[in-house]
């Protein structure tokens, strides 16, 4: 395990043309051929105060939403977008069809084609506000709220793990590794990954920083990156990855 950017990481993403990128205490940070440098965070405001959560960008960059509403990070300029909601933005997806999936307290929406849309079948189930959002290879959108991770695919939403008694609670990020397994992080559980059928937890114990992870990433080498309230760590992919 290498650990890197000792400062807590809140939010971890990989974009995708390769680079990683990390919302730090102060700062946000953009990972290039192997050299971190700091990105800024412009117009969006300043700390961790200013910008909550940011994710990949299909056409560049990443997006990012804090309390002065939603906005995209080239890796040089930071540009408002206006979405017409009420309130921060607090989950950020963008699908592969090109809708964006957005959490807004109690409350999930989908923004496409400049509409915004209340997803009113999932929320009917009284799960409590959104907290990520991801697309599987097979097109199933999976959603993690604070009642357990729900599933969206061509039958409808079912919770996950099928068939289990009990769902994963604390899960706050959840990201698609390139093997097509998936990574959830838990503050309450530590790093969760599975094939969707087979579900192994890691922690400190494992070599993880902490227990308390915020998020999962997958750099341009193939590493696994971390972010907890201990720092960033990482697996080499050359290395027994958990």
């Amino acid at each position: 395990m290498v650990f890197e950017l000792p400062q807590p990481v809140f939010d971890l993403v990989s974009g995708y043309d390769g680079s990683l990128w990390a919302l730090g205490a102060r700062d946000l940070w953009i990972r290039e051929e192997g050299v971190w440098r700091v990105a800024g965070l412009g117009v969006a405001g300043s700390g961790r105060g200013g910008v909550r959560f940011i994710a990949p960008r299909r056409g560049g960059g990443c997006w990012m939403s804090g309390r002065r509403g939603l906005f995209v990070h080239d890796g040089v300029t930071v540009t408002p977008v206006d979405i017409g909601n009420e309130g921060p933005v607090r989950v950020l997806y963008e699908g592969s069809d090109g809708t964006v999936w957005l959490g807004t307290g109690q409350d999930l929406y989908r923004w496409r084609d400049q509409q915004l849309t209340r997803v009113d079948e999932v929320m009917s189930l009284d799960l409590g506000g959104p907290e990520a959002v991801i697309e599987r290879p097979n097109g199933d959108i999976w959603v993690s709220f604070l009642a357990g991770v729900w599933r969206l695919s061509a039958d409808g939403w079912e919770m996950l793990p099928e068939g289990g008694s009990t769902g994963f609670d604390g899960v706050r990020s959840m990201f698609v590794a390139s093997d097509g397994t998936v990574w959830l992080s838990s503050v309450l559980e530590g790093a969760i990954h599975t094939d969707g059928h087979t579900w192994m937890r890691y922690g400190a114990r494992s070599g993880l920083p902490s227990t308390l992870v915020w998020d999962v990433a997958e750099g341009s080498a193939g590493n696994l990156w971390f972010a907890t309230d201990q720092g960033l760590g990482c697996y080499k992919a050359d290395r027994n990855a958990p």
